[in-house]
């Protein structure tokens, strides 16, 4: 009877072990395939964001079809994606003309020039697929060059991308979990047999309560237990899983974070670019609203840039756009949130500050790089390469974030027309 009872006991064990390092393989999977889903859908959000900067900046340095073409082209070359397409709105077809190869070719796409962002899995060849469609909205800065009202959609990006290599990484991560798995249950298994009735039941129940707690998304969590014997091998395998998983998503997080600060990141001065100023302009707007606080908005643009960039070349002008950039960064408090709004243009976001001291903040800007040495300055008209600078303040100019912009440029061209070099305020 007592040989039939551990028996039974053995295979309750055996059976709730197995019951347990299944839940383990299924919830720890799901998680990591539903944050591997996540991290996807975020990526291509970024990239498609990327696209449209890229794409952005191209225009405002006069580019037209024939350059947005060019772009278009080699981001088609780069490894791993199917094809980008711009598909062209209303809008634009109204302003420009329409071109065959850049209107909606299909109900997705129809969708999304509706506003509606759109996100389709497909297999093709065997191949799975992931096809993003991002609709792209009209903003007071393109009014410049589009005749379009804002909110309207002038267009969108398609991006279709192949999860080859996505598949591959889950398929291998998921075969090495199942072989390590395996053998664990053959060591518990083995263990439970000679030492069932003494160093079975806890590890168990632990190993349960580890499934739980990692599937929950707690990848931190580990299993310590020192009075088993063949059981300490299976705790410490299990913890070196769980070690792998976790390591594994933290790279993901981390390609998410690097990918997430290239799309808000100015690529040549390191500053934040147009599309995050706009974000954070509203963000420090609303709170300056909220606890009824002042803010302060800088603009400043390089005095006859073009005419440097004319005399030593576009490299030497980029190397100007890095020191201002860096005069810019060395001046300001770690709160303050510095942009490089478009060529040669900056703007700058001083939270919590009085219009007084915004002016002597833009004042030591103006110095510092009025003094900095750049090469071939002694060429530009006055002798010295130099910037202008105008400044508006909430409330007392504007209460939102267009009037704002609007009237920190009419103090920035102020200065302009008062011979440049300059700090003007409204």
């Amino acid at each position: 009877m007592s040989m039939r009872f551990a028996h039974k006991l053995l295979f309750s064990v055996v059976a709730f072990m197995s019951v347990s390092i299944g839940i383990i393989l299924y919830l720890a999977i799901t998680h990591e395939k539903s944050l591997i889903s996540s991290i996807q859908r975020d990526n291509l959000r970024l990239v498609n964001s990327i696209i449209f900067d890229e794409l952005y900046t191209s225009m405002r340095y006069g580019g037209g079809r024939k350059e947005n073409r060019a772009i278009i082209k080699r981001l088609n070359s780069i490894e791993g994606i199917e094809e980008v397409r711009v598909i062209h709105g209303e809008p634009v077809e109204r302003q420009f003309g329409v071109e065959e190869d850049e209107v909606p070719r299909d109900e997705l796409e129809k969708i999304a020039i509706q506003g509606k962002e759109v996100m389709e899995e497909y297999t093709e060849n065997g191949v799975r697929k992931v096809r993003f469609i991002m609709p792209l909205f009209v903003k007071e800065e393109c009014l410049r060059c589009h005749r379009a009202k804002v909110g309207e959609v002038n267009g969108a990006i398609s991006l279709t991308v192949s999860l080859d290599k996505y598949d591959a990484m889950v398929h291998e991560a998921i075969k090495r979990f199942i072989i390590t798995s395996l053998i664990l249950v053959g060591i518990v298994v083995l263990a439970a047999i000679a030492f069932i009735l003494h160093y079975n039941v806890r590890p168990l129940a632990e190993l349960y309560k580890a499934a739980k707690i990692i599937g929950s998304g707690n990848l931190d969590y580990r299993i310590d237990i020192k009075d088993g014997m063949e059981i300490n091998r299976l705790v410490e395998e299990f913890n070196n899983m769980a070690q792998r998983l976790k390591e594994r998503t933290d790279e993901l997080i981390d390609l998410n974070r690097k990918l997430e600060a290239m799309s808000i990141t100015d690529g040549l001065t390191g500053l934040y670019n147009h599309r995050y100023f706009y974000k954070r302009f509203a963000e420090e707007l609303e709170r300056a609203k909220r606890y009824d606080r002042r803010l302060s908005l800088i603009m400043a643009d390089i005095d006859n840039f073009k005419h440097y960039n004319d005399t030593h070349g576009h490299q030497e002008g980029d190397v100007v756009l890095k020191g201002v950039a860096e005069c810019i960064k060395n001046t300001l408090r770690v709160n303050d949130v510095p942009a490089r709004y478009g060529g040669e243009e900056f703007a700058i976001i001083l939270p919590e500050t009085a219009k007084d001291t915004a002016v002597k903040v833009a004042e030591r800007i103006r110095m510092e790089v009025e003094k900095k040495d750049f090469q071939g300055e002694e060429k530009q008209p006055g002798g010295s390469l130099t910037i202008s600078i105008g400044v508006a303040t909430f409330p007392d100019d504007g209460t939102t974030v267009d009037e704002l912009v609007k009237k920190a440029d009419e103090a920035l061209y102020r200065a302009k027309r008062k011979g440049r070099n300059r700090v003007e305020a409204v």
